[in-house]
């Protein structure tokens, strides 16, 4: 359990740290995936949420809500909304993801 907390804290720590950088910062996206992913697997569903929100967000204001890497935000989003039960909204999440998909310019062969 010691462990957990460790890297838990540690996380905190860096996303603090992160966000003194500012949000066009990659570090700060970065931090917030890996932070989301950790609750996520520890079943921290509403703690993996915020940031998920918090990430779509920054990305939104940074990019454009079209942006394809808003695409792959989604798509973990929606798979931690499936592990909460929450099919009907991962589902919206996932068909907003493929649209963002279908409309860019980049290769599907470069897109997740």
């Amino acid at each position: 359990m010691e462990q957990k907390e460790d890297v838990e804290q540690q996380l905190l720590h860096t996303l603090a740290e992160a966000r003194k950088l500012g949000p066009a910062n990659p570090l700060l996206l970065s931090t917030m995936y890996s932070l989301a992913s950790f609750y996520r697997e520890h079943h921290a569903f509403e703690k993996a949420e915020r940031l998920y929100q918090e990430a779509l967000l920054i990305k939104e204001q940074l990019h454009g809500p079209h942006h394809p890497d808003l695409a792959i935000i989604l798509h973990q989003y929606a798979a931690l909304l499936r592990d909460a039960q929450r099919v009907q909204e991962a589902t919206e999440l996932e068909q907003r993801a493929r649209q963002i998909q279908n409309s860019s310019p980049i290769p599907s062969s470069y897109r997740q």
